[in-house]
């Protein structure tokens, strides 16, 4: 850059005499051209230089062969020339100066006017020489060396890596490669050149005189010098002609290239390219990252101004500038509107009645009730409690607490770590209020305590931002890096120019899916919910909104990271069930095909839902009993949704649906008091819902694949009752577990109406042949169980069930009446299957004939660890709905059949002889085979806990 000056350090006498031994055997040759670019020279008086005078230009080789010599003094070289020199070997060893490349490095119009495209390029050698006085090349050196931008570490390189370099990483190939001298010559020895990592080239000199002088450099390219490294080797010879012949092998070409970047001024792209070693290898990128430069000058913030959020931060490697978080608020509110700001699902479920706030102005607790509500603009904190003590409010310091200044007594000795840091983060965002759990609510007034339970959707819903503790296991650890001297962090930064400095990103914080927070079964909905998130995690301060991700040094878009798949809860119109015009069915999860038939689709709200039942199971709960309080938030956004309540976590008006969760490993049973067992919820461990599908044509073959919008595999058939005071009543006011436009409604005529040798109650039309049939099934059933009549209908009484029962009956029981068997075995499974606590149990499904010959009928999937055998009597397979086919996840059939051949079917195990009953598994079974089993399947009422 013209104008640049770069002052010669000042060399005793002691000082020049060793850089001159260091030096005699240097040879620096420019890495590529230099055209056009003067320098001034403070050495004997200021002259300017042309670099394109060829006299010149000696004066920069010397010049670059002394810093290479610096760059050669081992620690003891600089502790002997300390004594023998009045001279500070400071002012030897470290006068940073920009080498002759690189201020060739466009530097002022990165920042003001960047051009796309490369812009600078400089071979991996001179870096190498010049990283301890050059600080562009010292900062690009350091850069290959963090393991995310390591080139020894891409694929291509590692395999290839000679034995003795396997173990090596950027870092201690490049400390070993220094300690030696003879790497800051360009000719080396033939064994120094095995411990270069990337590829060498080999090729025969031509033959020479033997008079030839063997030590000399053989003739070759300037541009082969000048990327790389060269060793000779002298063969025996040819007697006849009295001649040698030389083998060379040289370094093939590895070089750094800078690009600009154009997502915003001053961003470079950074990228090593070379030639990996093995045969036939190509020229490719083996290491990529990005820089970024900062500067105060006023001409590059006025660059800036067009691009929102762009900055580069200077970190202070103790603790987190918290002013940060000031600015990217402030942003997010002005710029990002309804995606923010106004979610739909926190203004339709309104605000608390009553809640507290902490004043962390005046360390006080306020009450805020009723229209009071709306005015409180706070900050809610998302943390990992653990087994810490902490200070809670309670009946008898609530007056004390709620005074002014009434939290100032036991701000320093009573309050948690984590609880003052949240506080002084609160005050640095330039926001006065913030909510958490410990300090508002009474934990020892239970039924407070329930209330704010249930509006924790709206606490962070409606908090404008929620402060979250990831990696502290419990309260007690604080947050890393608020207060000054919390955290050690270490930028890899270099002042290039007075005022201006070159970064490189932080290195990736840890993964937030392994934190301590993210594992936490409570924290799930307050993610979820909130609309932004300022999370702290390894000491460095992240912000998540729905359209940012940034970080203390830079945003996610600038640092070249995809931002890792950390959603927020954000329900769009689709997923509140709004239906298309003339649909007659709400959430769109029936449609009447063109043929007149009709489907059951995956609703946008159950594929929403389906995937948070199957992130959440996978979370921890240190009590279990907080299973659904931990979910009741994101039920109460659900039940928007779905238009209807969600019962033990499934959504009613799709229970036929969601009652077909399936475990992804085996589980292990929830204390049976607290939830039931048809419920995912009543297991611990993780569960999924099999993907929708749909139909498409490839080759003329019809093949089926995951869809969140296809259709459902299944066809209701049961009729659902809850008690109710007393009674029993039909779940949606119809009994059925898909959501009709009206109670009165009825399925589809194509449809099964109920499970066989079950006959309806009465139907609509006498005379309809369908009618008929449903009198021989009647008939049948008399002729094989003639005690059984009175109970082959759908509906149920409370007069059917046991006297005993009735007083036991709870919100935790579905009761329904369906076909039941007990003519089956369980095949046998691989050793494999068994011993590996991770995969759940899959047994076939044997139907016993009268040979006693046994053939499989369909297979079953165990929730938990057994039973291993099928025990008629205890056990039972029960008729759930209808199914349309075997295993939606194999390819076995490529059929688009509109016919259901088979039924969903349940493993329940009786309680005190039925009817009462529990949940062990679920799986398929053919209908023919159903229909077929002997003895026969019988009618019976069943009471699932």
């Amino acid at each position: 850059m013209a104008g640049f000056s770069i002052p010669l350090p000042f060399l005793d006498e002691a000082a020049k005499l060793q850089l001159k031994e260091s030096s005699n055997h240097l040879r620096t040759v420019s890495a590529e051209p230099i055209h056009a670019v003067k320098v001034k020279l403070h050495a004997r008086g200021s002259q300017s230089l042309d670099l394109a005078n060829p006299k010149q230009k000696k004066i920069i080789d010397q010049y670059d062969t002394w810093t290479a010599a610096r760059a050669a003094l081992s620690a003891k070289k600089r502790k002997q020339l300390k004594h023998q020199s009045s001279q500070s070997v400071e002012s030897v060893s470290c006068a940073r100066h920009l080498c002759s490349k690189c201020q060739t490095f466009p530097l002022q119009s990165c920042l003001t006017s960047p051009e796309p495209g490369r812009i600078w390029t400089s071979p991996l050698k001179r870096l190498i020489w010049h990283q301890n006085d050059c600080p562009l090349c010292s900062l690009l050196t350091r850069s290959l060396c963090q393991p995310q931008n390591d080139p020894l570490m891409h694929p291509t390189v590692s395999v290839n890596l000679p034995e003795n370099l396997r173990k090596d990483t950027m870092q201690t190939w490049l400390t070993a490669l220094l300690l030696d001298d003879v790497w800051l010559n360009t000719k080396v020895s033939w064994g120094h050149l095995q411990r270069w990592p990337f590829a060498v080239q080999e090729t025969e000199a031509e033959k020479e005189s033997a008079e030839t002088d063997p030590t000399d450099m053989p003739r070759i390219s300037s541009g082969s010098l000048s990327q790389g490294f060269v060793a000779t080797t002298i063969d025996k010879g040819d007697k006849s002609t009295d001649t040698k012949s030389r083998l060379i092998q040289a370094t093939s070409p590895c070089y750094v290239a800078i690009s600009n970047n154009s997502t915003a001024p001053g961003l470079l792209d950074v990228k090593l390219w070379g030639y990996p070693r093995g045969k036939r290898t190509q020229i490719m990128a083996l290491s990529s990252f990005r820089l970024r430069i900062e500067s105060e000058w006023p001409i590059f913030q006025s660059a800036r101004e067009n691009t929102p959020l762009s900055y580069g931060h200077i970190l202070d490697s103790d603790h987190i500038d918290l002013s940060l978080g000031r600015m990217w608020l402030d942003h997010c509110e002005q710029s990002h509107g309804v995606s923010c700001s106004k979610q739909g699902w926190p203004f339709k479920l309104g605000r608390p009645d009553f809640f507290r706030l902490i004043d962390v102005d005046d360390l006080s607790v306020v009450e805020v009730t009723g229209s009071q509500a709306w005015s409180y603009r706070y900050v809610a904190l998302s943390y990992v409690r653990g087994h810490a003590e902490i200070y809670k409010l309670l009946r008898n310091n609530k007056n004390r607490l709620v005074r002014t200044h009434g939290l100032f007594k036991v701000f320093r000795h009573n309050l948690s770590k984590t609880v003052r840091d949240a506080i002084s983060a609160t005050r640095a965002f330039g926001e006065r209020y913030l909510w958490i759990d410990s300090l508002c609510i009474v934990h020892d007034d239970e039924v407070e305590k329930r209330q704010q339970l249930d509006v924790m959707d709206r606490i962070y819903g409606n908090a404008v931002l929620t402060l979250v503790v990831a990696d502290a296991e419990h309260a007690g650890v604080g947050i890393s890096g608020v207060e000054e001297g919390s955290r050690e962090i270490q930028q890899i930064c270099e002042e290039i120019e007075p005022g201006i400095r070159m970064m490189l990103p932080l290195p990736e914080t840890r993964s937030l899916a392994l934190t301590p927070w993210n594992n936490r079964a409570w924290t799930f909905q307050e993610r979820l919910m909130s609309r932004r998130l300022a999370i702290f995690t390894n000491g460095q301060l992240v912000w998540r909104c729905h359209r940012t991700v940034a970080f203390e040094d830079m945003t996610a878009a600038e640092r070249a990271e995809e931002a890792e798949d950390f959603p927020l809860l954000s329900m769009v119109p689709q997923m509140t069930g709004i239906k298309s015009p003339g649909e007659s069915y709400i959430n769109c999860s029936l449609i009447k095909l063109d043929s007149g038939k009709t489907q059951v689709v995956r609703s946008a709200a159950f594929k929403e839902y389906a995937s948070l039942v199957t992130q959440y199971t996978r979370r921890r709960l240190h009590y279990p009993s907080d299973v659904l309080d931990a979910f009741a938030g994101l039920s109460h956004v659900m039940e928007l949704c779905f238009k209807c309540a969600i019962n033990k976590g499934l959504p009613e008006n799709l229970l036929d649906t969601a009652i077909l969760w399936r475990p992804v490993e085996r589980l292990r049973r929830r204390a049976a008091d607290s939830t039931p067992s048809w419920s995912w919820a009543g297991w611990e461990g993780s569960v999924k819902y099999e993907d929708a599908f749909r139909m498409y044509k490839d080759d003329w073959t019809l093949k089926r694949i995951p869809s969140h919008d296809g259709t459902e595999p299944f066809r209701p058939l049961l009729r659902w009752f809850v008690p109710k005071n007393g009674g029993l009543q039909l779940i949606n006011g119809n009994g059925l577990g898909v959501p009709l436009q009206t109670e009165t409604e009825n399925l589809p005529k194509e449809w099964d109406k109920h499970p066989p040798f079950l006959s309806p109650r009465g139907s609509e039309d006498e005379d309809n042949l369908g009618y008929w049939n449903y009198i021989m099934d009647d008939i049948e059933n008399m002729l094989l169980d003639s005690s059984k009549v009175a109970e082959i209908r759908a509906h149920v009484e409370v007069s059917d069930l046991p006297e005993t029962l009735i007083p036991k009956l709870s919100d935790r029981n579905l009761i329904f009446r369906t076909s039941c068997t007990e003519a089956l075995s369980f095949g046998r499974i691989k050793r494999s299957a068994v011993v590996d606590p991770k995969i759940p149990l899959q047994y076939p499904i044997l139907q016993l004939a009268n040979t006693r010959a046994e053939r499989q009928v369909g297979h079953l999937r165990l929730d938990g660890d057994g039973p291993r055998l099928f025990d008629p009597g205890r056990h039972s397979l029960i008729v759930i709905s209808e199914a349309l086919y075997f295993n939606i996840s194999q390819n076995d059939q490529q059929d688009d059949r509109e016919d259901f051949p088979l039924y969903n079917v349940m493993l329940i195990e009786w309680k005190e002889g039925g009817p009462l009953a529990e949940r062990l598994g679920l799986g398929r079974v053919y209908k023919h085979a159903w229909k077929t089993f002997e003895p026969p399947p019988v009618a019976k009422v069943v009471v699932l806990g």
